[in-house]
Formats: structure tokens, sequence, C-alpha cells
């Protein structure tokens, strides 16, 4: 819900638990028409965070944003444009 408003191309989210701790990992590719900085993005950053926080207290967490597709996925140790 927190990037409902955003020009969303793809969306994953991935979600380890090493022990007690669950990690959650969304990754937000970002069509061309999107339009604000920095600043927008992470004001939904900080909604997404909140939302994540309540409904799983002990989780750690990403949101990236990207409007590259080289970077939507997660880094593997290979280049990103091979």
């Amino acid at each position: 819900e927190a990037v409902a408003e955003l020009p969303v191309r793809r969306l994953a989210v991935r979600v380890l638990q090493p022990g007690r701790t669950q990690v959650i990992m969304a990754h937000v590719l970002l069509g061309p028409d999107f339009e604000g900085g920095v600043e927008r993005l992470d004001r939904i950053r900080e909604k997404a965070s909140t939302a994540l926080r309540a409904e799983f207290p002990n989780c750690q967490g990403d949101v990236i944003f990207t409007r590259d597709e080289r970077w939507y996925a997660p880094l593997d140790g290979r280049r990103p444009d091979s």
C-alpha cells in the first residue's frame, strides 16, 4: 500500500528469517514517468517501514527504489550488466 501512489513497473518482496529476526527487502522498479525526488521516496519508505514494524515488530528491512532494471534484483556477486 505504501507504494500505491508510485508508477511501479515491478515489485519484489523477499523475506529471510535467520534465527528470530525477519529481514524484509522490497525492491521497487519505478516507471519512467516517476516524478519526485529522494524526499518523496523517503516519505514512502517511512510509511512502508511503519507498516512493517506494526505487523512484524522484530523485523529489519530495506526498501530500494530504482528505474534501472539492472538494480531491481538484489546484488549476487555478479556484475549487474552481465
